[in-house]
């Protein structure tokens, strides 16, 4: 499937109209799209779901000031 086919299913699948990447312009096969899907939900899981938690009780630096 092509990078536009890849995207669509994407935003259908995930719920997200609105997603946009950049993808290299190649022939994506079914092993290929569930691993850039695989790829894209750990990534999600890993740096943005739980942002919050991240922020509880503020920042600190380095040298522990807040």
């Amino acid at each position: 499937m092509k990078k536009d086919a890849v995207i669509k299913r994407l935003r259908e699948e995930l719920k997200m109209p609105k997603f946009n990447a950049f993808f290299e312009e190649k022939d994506y096969s079914e092993e290929d799209y569930q691993q850039l899907k695989t790829d894209l939900l750990n990534y999600y899981r890993d740096y943005v779901d739980n942002v919050e938690a991240d922020f509880q009780g503020g920042l600190k630096t380095n040298d522990g000031r807040k």
